[in-house]
């Protein structure tokens, strides 16, 4: 930000449940967050988790859901997945189990 580059942070929102379960979860909640310093300007866009995807380390899953990348993967699958579908630079992400 100092150099007033723009940055891309990756908001994940998961869900690993309650009462016992100890699965890792998916990422029901993807969101991409630019912030430009040099337009003083910061712009959030949805990701759709259920967007069909082929995971770059798992294709023998075939078409799936976006969502599942962490499942599988975790934050780098996810990370991987969106680069081959959207390439958009990720400088960061923020995690938050829901």
């Amino acid at each position: 930000l100092n150099e007033k580059k723009p940055i891309n942070i990756l908001l994940l929102g998961t869900d690993t449940g309650a009462m016992g379960r100890h699965w890792k979860g998916r990422t029901d909640t993807m969101m991409m967050m630019t912030i430009n310093p040099k337009k003083n300007s910061t712009t959030i866009i949805s990701i759709p988790r259920d967007s069909n995807a082929i995971f770059p380390d798992f294709p023998q899953y075939g078409v799936t859901k976006m969502n599942s990348a962490y499942t599988l993967g975790g934050v780098s699958e996810t990370i991987k997945t969106l680069d081959k579908y959207y390439s958009v630079p990720i400088d960061g992400y923020i995690m938050i189990n829901m």
